[in-house]
């Protein structure tokens, strides 16, 4: 029964089609309208994306749902308390110069910035995949203390250690109004 459940969606290939280009995406007006339907009858519905959390607002507005964003480095509980998993700002800093520089050689390769976060796109070049992988994992090995990889759809994603969507799903499900629920 739906009363018994919790529900967790992804946005990127789940809510909304993939595009070209991350900024391209938008959730269609239907799956907006199932999502209030839920959150308004009282069954728990949660957003767990690899998108920054200010996107995933954006995208799902004008709804304010308990969300996850950057595979769980950020999140918003159902009672609205944010929860971060953040880099050194320095060694974001770093990390962010010395892949653009990296990417600027790789035309079609683009870098996305998620506050918490970097994404190597190669949506637009797919033949840069294997290019885009190898860069990612040698970020991820130099900086192994405070970088993980996460593979996606057309992207490699360079997130917090820690940050994983099944953990995130995990930390909702300790709280109301997910507690006790089927996810």
């Amino acid at each position: 029964e739906v009363r018994r459940c919790a529900f967790f969606f992804d946005v990127d290939g789940t809510l909304a089609e993939i595009q070209p280009r991350p900024e391209l995406v938008s959730i269609p007006p239907r799956s907006l309208a199932v999502l209030e339907h839920l959150h308004v009858s009282d069954v728990p519905v949660a957003v767990i994306s690899g998108r920054p959390l200010s996107q995933l607002d954006a995208l799902l507005a004008p709804l304010n749902l308990p969300a996850a964003g950057v595979h769980g480095a950020e999140r918003r509980t159902a009672a609205g308390q944010m929860q971060n998993l953040a880099l050194n700002p320095d060694v974001f800093s770093a990390i962010e110069r010395e892949l653009a520089q990296a990417c600027a050689e790789h035309p079609g390769l683009v870098l996305e910035n998620k506050t918490v976060a970097f994404a190597l796109h190669f949506r637009l070049a797919p033949e840069l995949e294997d290019t885009a992988r190898a860069l990612a994992e040698r970020f991820v090995e130099r900086y192994e203390e405070v970088l993980t990889l996460q593979p996606g759809k057309c992207v490699f994603e360079l997130k917090p250690r820690g940050a994983s969507k099944g953990e995130v799903i995990r930390a909702f499900m300790q709280e109301p109004p997910f507690k006790g629920r089927r996810p």
